[in-house]
């Protein structure tokens, strides 16, 4: 398992948690099932990885080492999800 910081932009606050998981996408999936703001906005991103929402899975960014991100909308906002692998335990 590998530690995952995950830093959500949405509606003018920004969302900081940490999960232990074995990708970015499972600590995404464990932050929409457990997190306040990802509860609420959680069902949709659960369902919408493989769906229009999220039209890709979290994508490693070029030019730096472990770091993931995402984007998508939810109820007409810009939601921005960028993952960044912590350490490995």
């Amino acid at each position: 398992m590998r530690l995952f910081t995950l830093i959500v932009e949405y509606d003018g606050g920004t969302y900081i948690s940490q999960y232990k998981a074995r990708s970015a996408t499972e600590s995404l999936r464990r932050w929409a099932a457990k997190e306040p703001i990802g509860m609420r906005i959680g069902k949709g991103i659960l369902t919408d990885l493989d769906d229009p929402l999220f039209r890709e899975r979290p994508v490693e960014l070029v030019g730096v080492k472990r770091v993931w991100s995402t984007s998508g909308a939810y109820r007409k906002k810009r939601i921005s999800i960028n993952i960044v692998e912590t350490s490995e335990a």
